[in-house]
């Protein structure tokens, strides 16, 4: 069977579907998820996913229930297979009322999401094994031509009647069988993941840039993990008790001059209407090749910018020392200041290590304001976040070492300056030689996680104590510490969270402050502690 045939034969199971959606986008969807469910090895017929998919993705207004035109004719004389559509029809209508559904279609999810959903409500039957299709797809799906979903309801007779279709009537059947089961499983899933990853814009982009997908098959796979786990789930909603207050924040374009006529010199990026006249005299090809790197000339304007570009570096204790609701503070911590940053038109990455530094997710930066939108952003990133684990021990010595080599080799080629954000446990042992060698490349800001201390006395006291668990605290631009007994109390520490996210500055100091006023106070959250560093700086 040659490949459009074999096409055809996969894509005339959908005369079988129980939904009637209103454009082509939609269908070119379903077939997007189908695809890459294969990839995930989760065996799931065509009609299915593209009526549960849609039911998960699309506005109601965008679709109908109900069989189409030409099932009656393909099947008829075959009573049972019409009354077995029939009850299919029926579940489907039942699902589509389900309160869930309609939470998760208000979050608008991407398509990866939608993939990760379906995955998840039919990747098992009663049995234990996927609720299974009867022709095998085999990469049938890969490249299908909006020509041919085009005319889709016209071929969808002729492509059915390619096939015998008895398979995919029966699984059909056992998805009505196993619709309880499916019903369950649907008020499983955590809403207050989906709702965070629409946060992030997740959800929010246009339905016409899906089909392609945003993520990697290892990102939906990290999602898949993220909707299961516990641990995730606490972040998730420590992250959301902090986002309102970082949502508040307002973007501020910095101030610069234009000049209005004319151009102060050449530059190699630059908008259409600047490119240089005479780039358009290269042949096709060579203009190409050109645009590809970067050598195209474009006249720049006369620009001032008052703030120098910056990039953060987040870096977020994963090992056995920050488990449990260390590890819900410090990850709910870094999305939040990660967020606020990209609301700010910075660019964030966050890492993390244990005995190592690892690389961001997909070897890219986790958010990034400027390039909003590129693959690697925040949004693909926050599954990796949540249910990424630490493999090793812990050494903070090499974990510096590697981050004085990355410094050097980012500062050759990114004229941005480092910023770096420790978030971690108040036993990161380290030399302060080699603390030095980190903060003379790069400004340098910490958040310690101490243990419970019972000590007498106010706070004053506490931090004395605790001042003496790192002897380079004062090396750093600035530090901010929670207490053991902060993080068992939920109001303390969502208002703990939100001072240090709302108190981290983007910048060191022109001047840096003294060792006095350079810490910021640990244990339950004060606003006037907080308010007296900075009455003590302004004078």
């Amino acid at each position: 069977m040659s490949m459009a045939s074999a096409r055809g034969a996969v894509l005339g199971s959908l005369l079988l579907s129980a939904i009637r959606p209103g454009a082509d986008p939609l269908v070119r969807r379903a077939v997007g998820w189908a695809r890459d469910l294969d990839r995930l090895g989760i065996d799931v017929p065509l009609p299915v996913v593209h009526d549960l998919g849609i039911l998960l993705a699309a506005q109601s207004t965008q679709w109908a229930i109900g069989p189409r035109r030409s099932l009656t004719a393909a099947l008829s004389g075959r009573a049972h297979a019409i009354a077995a559509h029939a009850r299919y029809v029926e579940a489907i209508r039942t699902l589509a009322a389900e309160p869930t559904i309609e939470q998760i279609r208000a979050l608008r999810p991407s398509d990866d999401l939608v993939v990760v959903l379906l995955g998840r409500l039919l990747g098992a039957g009663r049995d234990g094994r996927a609720t299974s299709r009867a022709i095998s797809r085999d990469g049938a799906l890969e490249g299908v031509a909006a020509s041919e979903l085009a005319e889709l309801e016209r071929l969808l007779p002729a492509w059915f009647a390619e096939a015998p279709r008895d398979g995919e009537l029966a699984a059909l059947d056992r998805f009505v069988e196993d619709l309880l089961r499916l019903r369950v499983v649907l008020d499983t899933i955590d809403l207050d993941t989906l709702e965070l990853l629409s946060v992030f814009g997740q959800g929010a982009m246009d339905a016409a840039a899906h089909g392609a997908g945003a993520l990697s098959g290892l990102a939906q796979v990290e999602l898949f993990a993220a909707l299961s786990s516990l641990q995730a789930n606490d972040v998730v909603n420590f992250s959301l008790e902090l986002l309102p207050s970082v949502l508040e924040t307002t973007r501020r374009a910095a101030p610069g001059t234009y000049a209005v006529g004319g151009y102060q010199g050449l530059t190699r990026r630059g908008s259409l209407d600047s490119m240089v006249l005479t780039e358009l005299a290269w042949d096709d090809d060579e203009l190409a090749r050109r645009l590809l790197d970067d050598e195209v000339l474009f006249h720049a304007r006369e620009r001032s910018e008052d703030e120098a570009p910056r990039v953060h570096l987040v870096l977020v204790d994963a090992s056995a020392s920050m488990r449990g609701d260390r590890t819900t503070f410090a990850r709910g911590v870094a999305i939040a200041l990660v967020k606020r940053l990209e609301l700010e038109g910075e660019e964030a990455r966050i890492r993390f290590f244990d005995s190592r530094l690892y690389e961001p997710f997909g070897g890219v930066a986790a958010s990034s304001g400027r390039a909003g939108g590129k693959r690697g952003g925040l949004s693909a990133s926050l599954p990796h976040i949540l249910a990424f684990r630490g493999e090793h021990g812990r050494s903070p010595e090499r974990v510096l070492r590697q981050l004085v080599a990355e410094l050097d080799v980012l500062r050759t080629r990114d004229r941005r300056s480092p910023v770096v954000h420790l978030i971690t446990h108040a036993s990161f042992y380290a030399p302060r030689s080699l603390v030095q060698e980190v903060r003379a490349r790069a400004a340098m800001f910490g958040v310690f996680i101490t243990p419970r201390v019972d000590v007498e006395g106010g706070a004053p006291e506490r931090e004395a104590q605790h001042r003496d668990w790192l002897d380079w605290l004062d090396v750093l631009d600035g530090h901010f510490t929670v207490d053991q007994a902060t993080l068992g109390r939920k109001d303390d520490r969502a208002a703990r969270g939100r001072e240090i996210v709302r108190a981290i500055p983007k910048q060191a100091p022109a001047e840096a402050p003294p060792a006095s006023i350079r810490a910021a106070t640990i244990g339950p959250p004060s606003s006037r502690r907080l308010a007296e560093p900075e009455r003590e700086e302004r004078r």
